[in-house]
């Protein structure tokens, strides 16, 4: 009786310590959060179609600070800055910035390493291409407008204060403000774009042991 006893005992212990090891938290999403990465973009217009189809791509970098309420939502304000490639353009310089602030919504539970998330909200995009052919001359050429912003990723934490990402963003937008050598046009071209990134984030309240 008493060895049964034992066994059970035994038994419930291991079991216990088990179940303590699988629960054990491995990322955290909570606090302050601080981010940085690359990333290659690609856009589409109708309004710029030599440009789309010439000098449709480019690669750039940028960071990005969240604050996560829960371990579910996540406000953030970013900022990206891209170059494209002028080699097939007769132009001096291309480059496009987005300024995103949005909601991000981190799916999955702190016991997990790999966790999915989804974000929206809204981006500040501008684009100035310098010193491009127009016809017989040369004109700096610039497009700014807001858009909604939506897209999602997965996280990788290797250690809970840690996070290794992957993420795209879409944007799109119809009423694009125009300028041509610094004089507003009446032109509202269209633009869209989608930025595939990767990076890694830091927790800083996790790290400062808040």
């Amino acid at each position: 009786m008493n060895m049964k006893k034992t066994s059970l005992f035994f038994l419930l212990a291991f079991l216990s310590l088990a179940a303590g090891a699988q629960l054990r938290q491995h990322s955290n999403t909570q606090g302050f959060q601080a981010y940085a990465g690359v990333h290659s973009l690609g856009w589409t217009s109708t309004y710029f179609q030599f440009l789309d189809e010439h000098a449709g791509s480019g690669v750039g970098g940028g960071i990005q600070v969240g604050y996560g309420v829960t371990q579910l939502l996540e406000p953030y304000i970013g900022y990206d800055f891209t170059s494209l490639s002028t080699s097939d353009v007769d132009a001096e310089s291309f480059h496009m910035s987005h300024l995103d602030v949005g909601l991000r919504f981190n799916l999955g539970g702190t016991i997990l390493r790999l966790r999915p998330f989804l974000q929206g909200g809204f981006t500040r995009r501008a684009g100035t291409i310098r010193h491009i052919i127009n016809g017989t001359q040369y004109n700096d050429i610039g497009f700014s407008g807001g858009t909604p912003h939506f897209g999602g990723g997965v996280r990788y934490f290797p250690s809970k204060g840690i996070s290794i990402f992957a993420s795209g963003v879409f944007t799109t937008s119809k009423k694009n403000n125009l300028t041509v050598d610094d004089q507003k046009s009446s032109d509202k071209p269209d633009v869209t774009t989608f930025r595939i990134g990767l990076g890694v984030g830091i927790n800083i309240s996790q790290l400062m042991g808040e």
